[in-house]
């Protein structure tokens, strides 16, 4: 597994760069070989939890108002369509949302979500970090 994250106005120690805008983006980029889901195994729903809030902790702050959070799977179509190995998409979207909440994460509550959008592309094989 690899994790990565982007900032937009803002950094591990500041909320907003820009005070002004009150906007700021936070990406983070997870490759991983096995999709995690709800009906997963404990211990990788865990691991996989643990990895993004570890790097979650390297921002000193956390959100307090709302928030808008976007994913954006990259599946393989055949997998996703045809067989089990990859779950619903509201099952392998509520771990990593779990891990963005609460002391380890970035958000206080997920009453603080505005809007959650939740979607999937079709993975394309010729691209080495699709």
């Amino acid at each position: 597994m690899k994790i990565s994250t982007q900032t937009e106005n803002c950094s591990y120690d500041t909320q907003y760069l820009i005070e002004e805008s009150a906007d700021s983006v936070i990406y983070i980029n997870l490759a991983f070989e096995k999709i995690v889901s709800v009906q997963s195994k404990k211990a990788y729903k865990e691991q996989i939890c643990n990895l993004i809030q570890k790097e979650l902790s390297k921002f000193k702050w956390i959100i307090s108002g709302s928030v808008n959070i976007d994913f954006t799977w990259y599946l393989h179509a055949v997998e996703r369509q045809e067989t089990d190995k990859v779950g619903d998409i509201d099952n392998i979207t509520k771990p990593i949302l779990d891990s963005l909440i609460g002391p380890s994460g970035v958000i206080i509550d997920d009453a603080q979500i505005k809007a959650l959008y939740t979607y999937w592309l079709s993975r394309n094989e010729l691209i080495e970090d699709n």
